[in-house]
């Protein structure tokens, strides 16, 4: 029997009232996250020209910093999603994923990559599918490629639901952006507990047909 596994509509509903009565915390987050963002892209463009060895250190060092915040930020946001309290201190408590994140996340985008060679379309099936692989790694431990194949069991019979979501979510960063880009601070907690939602409502909905 095929079933709706989320709605948008619920999941941006979730989004916007939780970020209303949370937004004394998710402003002073994503803030600080956009400030950590700057620091980083200051100290690489300053090693452009420094020796190879400081300029790989310090991008290293970007490269985990920033793996580190996505994790949290999903920690953060499934914590709310399932009516918990989170704290900003889970921004950096996930460092034991990285290694399993960071090279799922370079599977994730050579499958991408290739699909989009092969004509796009099948790029954009295959960045639905497996979107959501963060999510299992931060959810539920996932290793690197059982990340992925749960991905793909929970988007079966979602995809196309997934790509109007990913849609509006970006359309409103967009307008996040316009609103000279002090709306990201509104606009970017209201995606990722929507996001949160979405997987969240589809993993009860496996979970409820099995």
């Amino acid at each position: 029997m095929k079933f709706k596994k989320f709605s948008t509509k619920e999941s941006l509903h979730f989004g916007w009232e939780t970020f209303k009565k949370e937004w004394r915390f998710f402003v002073p987050l994503f803030l600080f996250v956009f400030v950590i963002a700057i620091i980083l892209d200051e100290m690489a463009e300053r090693v452009k020209e420094a020796p190879l060895t400081l300029s790989l250190l310090v991008n290293l060092l970007s490269l985990f910093v920033n793996a580190l915040l996505t994790l949290g930020i999903i920690k953060i946001a499934l914590a709310f999603v399932d009516g918990k309290r989170a704290s900003y201190s889970d921004l950096f408590s996930l460092p034991h994923l990285f290694f399993r994140y960071f090279f799922a996340l370079i599977l994730y985008a050579l499958i991408v990559l290739g699909g989009l060679i092969l004509l796009i379309i099948p790029g954009i099936i295959w960045g639905l599918q497996f979107s959501l692989y963060q999510y299992a790694i931060v959810d539920e431990s996932r290793g690197i490629i059982d990340s992925l194949k749960r991905s793909s069991d929970m988007t079966r019979g979602a995809k196309w639901d997934l790509l109007g979501f990913y849609i509006i979510i970006g359309l409103l960063n967009v307008l996040g952006i316009l609103a000279l880009g002090i709306g990201l601070l509104i606009t970017m907690p209201i995606s990722m507990l929507a996001a949160a939602h979405v997987y969240r409502a589809i993993s009860d909905s496996e979970k409820n047909s099995g």
